[in-house]
Parts: structure tokens; sequence; C-alpha cells
């Protein structure tokens, strides 16, 4: 991720309703995987899981998910994309909770620091300075500070400026920063960054704040390094993937095999090559506690297409899209 991509990332446009983020994999499993969805289609959809009746927290939730890249939006339509197959995956046999799965915890760890990645990480750095602060208000008065001073553009910095001045001169927070802060604190304490009622940081997220503020803020390569803290309360504590080590290179071949046919078209004859690497990486971490971040998957994965027997194919973006293999 480029510096500006990291300051123009982020999910602006979120009230606490959007908030739910179990709610989000219940979505996610109504959707089917091949579908495209019309915006008449999704709407609907979405409001039956919800039991919501207005117009207006449907439209966030898909923006939301398009977003986090649950969804992508081709034209005027809507499709599960190659991520959004991986959640269901994940998510495969589970009913609605409150609390999220470990892989659930892994994925939206991943999918929120990904593309919400300053947004939240100036979040979590503001409970961080303001640990103790009695007054509720002051701290999201405190967080839109930072954002000011901050070069995040995902947010009207005219906007913002107003409302922190009508906060200053009459004690009076819009409802409109309460809201926005209170999804991400919602978000946050759903990945158990956040303890109690989210105005302190959990020992995971002190683990998450300290490892940024030391190591710099470009966490494209270190995801799951980050994601370690789900299965040892601590991040970069679990062995880096190792294709020579016989134990890594079994646990890599069992899940690229599994990831090839769970999402492969077989009158195509490929599979998503976004999908597997998404989904690989996440149960590599999960089922054999190795980190394998996304650029060395790629890396691998180059290096090994003879071996394996594999074609690579780029989208039209130049980036990987597909993989077939070679039969016989």
């Amino acid at each position: 991720m480029s510096i500006e991509q990291l300051y123009t990332k982020g999910i602006p446009d979120i009230v606490e309703t959007e908030g739910n983020v179990p709610r989000f994999t219940r979505i996610c499993q109504e959707v089917h995987q091949h579908k495209l969805y019309s915006w008449n289609e999704i709407v609907p959809l979405v409001k039956k899981v919800t039991g919501f009746t207005h117009h207006n927290p449907v439209r966030r939730h898909i923006a939301a998910f398009t977003k986090l890249g649950i969804l992508d939006q081709r034209d005027a339509t809507y499709i599960l994309s190659s991520e959004g197959r991986v959640l269901l995956e994940l998510a495969k046999g589970k009913t609605f909770e409150e609390r999220l799965t470990l892989p659930e915890k892994i994925f939206y760890f991943r999918a929120f620091f990904s593309n919400a990645f300053y947004q939240l990480f100036l979040f979590l750095q503001t409970i961080d300075q303001k640990h103790g602060l009695i007054d509720p208000k002051e701290m999201i008065a405190d967080y839109f500070r930072a954002v000011l001073n901050s070069p995040l553009k995902i947010w009207q910095r005219d906007s913002l400026r107003r409302d922190i001045e009508i906060y200053e001169l009459r004690d009076h927070l819009q409802k409109g920063l309460q809201n926005k802060f209170g999804c991400m604190k919602a978000w946050l304490r759903h990945l158990e960054l956040l303890t109690g009622e989210g105005l302190a940081l959990s020992p995971l997220g002190r683990a998450v704040v300290k490892n940024l503020e030391s190591n710099g803020l470009d966490i494209g390569q270190r995801i799951f390094a980050l994601a370690n803290l789900y299965l040892t309360g601590r991040v970069s504590s679990l062995p880096v993937f190792n294709y020579s080590n016989d134990r890594h290179k079994f646990a890599f071949l069992e899940l690229f095999d599994l990831a090839y046919s769970l999402f492969e078209t077989q009158e195509l004859g490929v599979s998503d090559a976004k999908s597997i690497r998404c989904f690989v990486c996440i149960k590599v971490l999960q089922d054999y506690h190795v980190t394998l971040e996304e650029g060395h998957f790629d890396n691998l994965l180059n290096d090994l297409t003879r071996s394996l027997r594999l074609s690579l194919m780029a989208g039209r973006n130049g980036k990987l899209a597909f993989i077939s293999r070679f039969r016989g």
C-alpha cells in the first residue's frame, strides 16, 4: 500500500448500526457466491437479515461491504468478492452469534486493517494516549482533533473543524461525530482490541499500537504477523513460513489443494487466486500457527509454478487473478 493510499483508504459513511461485525457475516451468508445482484435485489436481502426498514442503514452496509472488499461493485451490480467467498467458507455452518470465531477475527482483522488502517490506527492511538479520560465526549473530540492534525483524507476537513469548534464553544458534540466514533468502537471491540465500554485498550490492542509505533505504519507485509495476537496474545510471536521446513511445506500444499478445489470454476478450468491466497494465509495461521504473508505467498507461487504444474493468469489490473492446473 502506497503512502497516499494509506491516507485515502477508509470507511467514512458510518453510524453505530454498522458496528455489528457478526451481522456482516450473517448478511454474507445470504449472498449466493456467483450471483450478480442489482441494487433492487441486494437491498431487500440486507433488509431481510437486519430487519432494517429505512433505506440509509442498508445503503451504508452495502457501502461498507464494498470498502472492506467483501462485495465487488460492477457497474450497477454487486457480487460476492474473492474475499467474501473466503468469509463464507470460514463461517460455513456458523449460526448468528454475537462473538466472532477465531477465523472470523483473523479475516476481519485483515479486512479492517487493510482497508481502513490509518482511520483505526488513529483511533487506537487516541484511546491509548487518553487512557483514564472520564468524559467520553472529550475522547471523541480528541480523536477527531487527531484526524484534523493528520494526513487522513476520508472526511471533509472543513466539516470536522466546524463540528469541533461547536463542541469547544458550546460543549455540544455533533451526532455525526458520536456515530462515527461509536461505529469504530464497536468494530474494535468485536476484534477484541478494546475492553470494557470501549474507551480502554485491551492487552491485544496495546500490543498492536506498540508494534505499529515501533515498526512503522506500513503493515501491508505484516498483517498476519500482527494477527498472531489472536493465538498467542503477542505480535510476531509465531514462526515465519519456510517452505524448506517439511511441516510448513505439508501445510501449504494441503491447504493450497483444498483452496484450489473450493474456489475453482470447473467449467473454465481455473480457480480464484485472490480467494486461494486469502484462505491459505488465514488457515496456515489458524491451523498450523505459522505466519504466511500474502506477498510471500505470491513469491512462493511464482517459484513453484513448474513443480506444482500451475499456470498463473493476471486480471485487467495486471495483478494475479486466476490459477489453472495442468491436467494429466
